[in-house]
């Protein structure tokens, strides 16, 4: 037979599907199979998902494998979001949250939510709400800090007030031998976070423990923004926005605790940013550490921004889906202290004056200041990726396995909306393969 050596490096390079039956085949293959049957999990809102996660992180044995888990809010192909249906809050997912603290070795967190989002301003309703999104982040973050605890969290669910989704929800109380060691997180990835910043998250000191620890270094955020059926922007021009608010305080909220350990650092929006809303990076400093930069629909306007970007000694930059601002209808007068940005004051006001006005910024000036200025970059990528669905190879790819028929038909209980989920909302993760 083969060393095991050998057998768990080809254990190693095989799909998660092909690895969990060889744990029954024998005791080398359990050797070589389990840890890397139960290095990722997926805790997902839905059917069984939750019990199995609770029973790997309560086995002594398992939960010393898990590095990387991925939790999604979806609760199903079930369930038809913006629909008729009332939305019941995933009480067993709730449940289940709180164990992510007892996984010691965990190094890689992935968090996803609906793109479906809503202000504290908006007058639509969608069912993951500021206060379900706070809820989940903070529930997160408090035991990624080992600061959670049941009484708490039964605090907090009842100062939603007594109508609120949370009403009734037990919480559990995790057993202190079970939190033996706290993680010590290297990657943060959110998927669909709210254009709204929410001050009760960001102020709290559990946040700033997690964004500011010296083993986070690698940091990927995709912003969805709060739009109507007709796909237009709400509250676009109202003063007290809560897109406007959310870019122009993410890079003190967000980026700035991280910033002297970041590596990787990709940034994304549904919407176009940078501009309006506006997001000046020159508040939170050096990166020194910096080396991974990607940019989704962000709007180059300004040669700071270029300067910016120059300035970072990146060895790496991925620019998807990015855009130069040459011209645009501006209302009057301009931010007269950052020259070249709207007021948000005036856009507000009742029959603004509007005026076009002219950005002398262009993409070939960029790239040839960047070409003698950026010395250390070895890779610039620069394109459009995935940014609707499942990429049809990727989806092709992590089905096979389980095409099990000879007339090419799934097997019973696959269930293709699940894989597509899964697989969708993830452009800002994978950044380094835009299409030309």
């Amino acid at each position: 037979s083969l060393p095991l050596e050998v057998v768990t490096q080809i254990v190693s390079l095989l799909p998660r599907f092909a690895v969990l039956p060889l744990r029954c085949v024998n005791g080398q293959l359990e050797l070589s199979a389990t840890p890397y049957a139960f290095r990722s999990l997926r805790l997902q809102a839905f059917g069984n998902s939750p019990g199995h996660f609770i029973a790997i992180v309560e086995s002594e044995k398992l939960s010393l494998l898990v590095r990387e888990v991925t939790c999604d809010t979806w609760i199903g192909p079930g369930f038809e979001y913006r629909g008729r249906e009332r939305f019941e809050i995933p009480a067993e997912f709730l449940t289940a949250l709180p164990f992510l603290g007892s996984l010691p070795n965990l190094k890689a967190l992935h968090l996803r939510f609906h793109q479906d989002c809503a202000g504290h301003h908006s007058d639509r309703t969608v069912e993951e709400t500021v206060d379900f999104r706070y809820r989940i982040l903070d529930t997160i973050f408090q035991c990624l800090a080992g600061t959670w605890s049941d009484q708490r969290q039964r605090k907090l669910d009842q100062s939603f007030g007594p109508n609120s989704v949370f009403a009734g929800h037990q919480s559990t109380q995790i057993p202190a031998t079970k939190i033996t060691r706290l993680p010590s997180l290297n990657t943060l990835t959110i998927s669909n976070l709210a254009d709204f910043n929410d001050v009760r998250l960001t102020s709290s000191d559990a946040f700033k423990a997690i964004l500011s620890s010296s083993s986070l270094t690698d940091m990927r955020l995709f912003v969805t923004t709060d739009i109507s059926d007709s796909g237009r922007r709400i509250g676009w021009n109202s003063p007290y926005s809560d897109n406007l608010d959310m870019f122009e305080s993410l890079p003190a909220t967000w980026v700035l605790p991280v910033a002297s350990n970041l590596r990787t650092l990709s940034l994304y929006s549904r919407g176009l940013w940078g501009w309006h809303p506006k997001a000046d990076f020159r508040r939170i400093g050096p990166l020194p550490q910096l080396k991974v930069l990607a940019l989704g629909k962000y709007t180059f306007s300004h040669q700071w921004q270029v300067d910016w970007v120059a300035s970072l000694g990146l060895e790496e930059i991925y620019l998807d889906d990015c855009h130069i601002l040459y011209q645009a209808q501006c209302p009057m007068p301009m931010d007269e202290s950052t020259e070249g940005y709207i007021r948000r004051d005036v856009e507000s006001a009742q029959d603004p004056t509007f005026r076009k006005l002219q950005f002398p910024l262009r993409w070939h000036t960029i790239f040839s200041h960047w070409r003698t200025s950026m010395l250390s970059l070895k890779v610039f990528k620069m394109g459009r990726g995935v940014w609707k669905g499942a990429p049809k190879e990727t989806f092709n790819a992590a089905a096979e396995g389980i095409t099990l028929k000879p007339d090419g038909d799934y097997k019973a209980g696959f269930d293709a909306a699940v894989l597509s989920h899964a697989l969708e909302h993830n452009v800002f993760r994978y950044f380094d393969c835009p299409a030309p």
